[in-house]
């Protein structure tokens, strides 16, 4: 999020969208993952933003996630894991929903 003093507008009135200010983006420092957990979840975040990259640290819904790609998310996890889609809203990083799946003691993968 940012503040601006006054959004540009067009000459109609309308809000001016491309003299908006580049949105500046903290760049995280890349860590790949440390365990099958993660690397389970990494690879259905990466299929389901269609990204090339995730590292644990990242924030799902920072890297594009909104609601419909988290019921997909949740969907292809579930498959695996017990996941909910309010786990995924509470926890959102790779590393937070990774620890939760391995302390939950109703988590067991599904044969």
């Amino acid at each position: 999020m940012m503040q601006i003093e006054q959004l540009p507008l067009t000459a109609n009135g309308k809000l001016n969208k491309r003299a908006l200010p580049e949105i500046e983006v903290e760049s995280k420092t890349y860590v790949e993952p440390r365990n099958a957990t993660e690397a389970t979840i990494v690879e259905a975040v990466k299929h389901v933003l269609n990204v090339e990259q995730v590292g644990v640290y990242d924030n799902f819904f920072e890297i594009g996630g909104d609601s419909i790609k988290a019921i997909k998310l949740t969907s292809e996890l579930s498959k695996t894991y017990n996941i909910s889609i309010k786990d995924l809203f509470e926890l959102q990083t790779i590393e937070r929903i990774s620890e939760a799946l391995d302390d939950s003691a109703d988590t067991k993968l599904i044969d």
